[in-house]
């Protein structure tokens, strides 16, 4: 954290002299919550600006922001790997990058590149987190925004494995610390389902992607039978079941028999169910954090992140225009990973990698969530590379490397960078993590240079992610000593 402050204090000051900012920031939760803190921060420091939510910056939409008069450009979670168009399309002006994408290294005296890669810092941290970092360097009064941040992190997968828990780790743990300390956010332990206070527990198994129980997620006939046969309660007196009304007894229970379903299908890590569960004590309607980082997602991917914006400005009103949008995103990501399931004429795979070409049937903006859960639980043992139909003539390319192949070399990043821009295209984002867009019709071309690049990198893992669906008992294997009721005590 030391190195970053000195360069978030330099962004700072420029902010603090701008006439007028203007806010550009990606559409994803992590770039919402970013934009949601430094909107904050802004409008506490008197500093006048305007937002602009995008989901790429494309030579197009650099040219509508040059027509912009303001002094000062503010990129939030977008921008490191796109230096070299934004420096050629401001010309003049002041650029304030705060991003934790792979950078485009770019020196120039206008230019404030707030990036921990930049600075030697390979920690982990969110976009959100470094939005958080420089609202401090405005203001010590910012630290009430940790909870975003925090918010953030989760929405940008940054949640990884700690033993056989889930949690927030270096860079993104003080930033947790710092909610934890301010009572913004509340820890607990439990198993990591989404809508835990707002969900029929059916509900929340059938929407249930991470962790994904092969053979029930996707269906709701497959999730109440599920519920059923393991002797859980659907309905209460006065309604459904949440999560939060089961008992200890009850939550051990579905936690055993989840980790059954997966093992049954042969899912990596089947006990990996469990987390910490962080509750949002300023919030009414949506408490549990990990539930507020996909209404942020889904506010982005549908088109109407200011409504995330408001969200986490407590804006009252925006729950209930939120909760329309939440089924039609939760179907979405649960149509995509149907497709990766069933579809396999969709699917290839090479000594190197699986290519899942899902044209029209999955959506852009929902694609990269998709191909994250895949690579968690479907598609493991090698680099995977989707592709969706995109805007403009475009296909979107988003490319995941599970967690066991991050020492074997590969650089996501700079792949489908190298890939993409020979084809007229484009890409970015993190060497686990990437994403391009290419001209429709090149996608065997991509392909074909993703695979001449792999094949002169060290030995990738040869194991084949076989997948077993269904509920067959006779699948079944045991579960071994996980320490269940710990994680479900307290």
């Amino acid at each position: 954290m030391e190195r970053l402050l000195p360069r978030a204090g330099q962004a700072a000051q420029l902010l603090k002299e701008a006439r007028f900012v203007r806010v550009v920031s990606h559409y994803d939760c992590d770039g919402i919550c970013s934009a949601a803190i430094m909107a904050t921060a802004l409008q506490r420091a008197g500093i006048p600006f305007h937002l602009t939510f995008v989901n790429q910056l494309t030579p197009q939409k650099l040219q509508r922001l040059a027509a912009d008069g303001s002094d000062v450009f503010l990129f939030l979670d977008i921008g490191s790997g796109y230096l070299a168009g934004i420096l050629a399309a401001l010309p003049g002006r002041q650029i304030v990058v705060a991003d934790h994408h792979q950078p485009d290294v770019r020196e120039e005296e206008r230019l404030c590149h707030f990036n921990p890669l930049v600075l030697g810092v390979e920690e982990e941290i969110s976009g959100s987190g470094l939005s958080y970092v420089l609202a401090n360097a405005l203001s010590a009064g910012n630290t009430d925004l940790s909870w975003v941040a925090v918010v953030g992190a989760i929405g940008d997968a940054q949640m990884g494995s700690i033993g056989n828990d889930i949690s927030l780790s270096s860079l993104n743990a003080s930033i947790l610390q710092a909610a934890l300390d301010n009572g913004s956010l509340v820890k607990k332990k439990g198993i990591r389902l989404f809508g835990r206070y707002s969900r029929p527990i059916h509900k929340a198994i059938e929407y249930c992607v991470d962790p994904h129980i092969p053979g029930v997620s996707g269906s709701e006939s497959a999730s109440v039978q599920f519920l059923q046969d393991i002797g859980i309660e659907l309905k209460k007196a006065d309604g459904w079941r949440t999560l939060a009304d089961l008992s200890e007894a009850e939550q051990q229970k579905l936690a055993t028999h989840m980790i059954l379903e997966r093992i049954a299908a042969k899912t990596e890590n089947p006990s990996w169910i469990f987390g910490d569960i962080f509750e949002i004590t300023g919030q009414s309607e949506y408490k549990d954090a990990n539930e507020f980082a996909t209404i942020m997602n889904a506010c982005g991917k549908l088109g109407v992140p200011h409504l995330g914006l408001a969200l986490c400005t407590s804006d009252a009103d925006s729950a209930a225009r939120i909760k329309p949008l939440m089924d039609a995103y939760r179907r979405e990501i649960g149509k995509g990973i149907s497709f990766f399931e069933k579809d396999k004429t969709a699917m290839r795979e090479t000594m190197a990698a699986y290519y899942v070409f899902a044209g029209a049937a999955i959506s852009e903006h929902v694609i990269a969530n998709v191909a994250s859960i895949a690579n968690r639980s479907l598609y493991t043992a090698k680099p995977l590379f989707a592709f969706a139909d995109a805007e403009d003539g475009l296909v979107k390319i988003s490319a995941r490397l599970h967690e066991a192949g991050k020492n074997n070399g590969i650089n996501l990043k700079e792949l489908v960078s190298e890939a993409a821009r020979p084809l007229g295209g484009d890409g970015g984002g993190h060497k686990a993590a990437a994403g391009a867009f290419i001209p429709k019709g090149k996608e065997e071309l991509f392909m074909q240079a993703i695979e001449s690049k792999l094949k002169n990198l060290p030995h990738l893992n040869e194991q084949h992610s076989t997948v077993e669906h269904g509920r067959d008992p006779e699948k079944r294997g045991e579960v071994e000593g996980k320490g269940l009721v710990r994680y479900l005590s307290a």
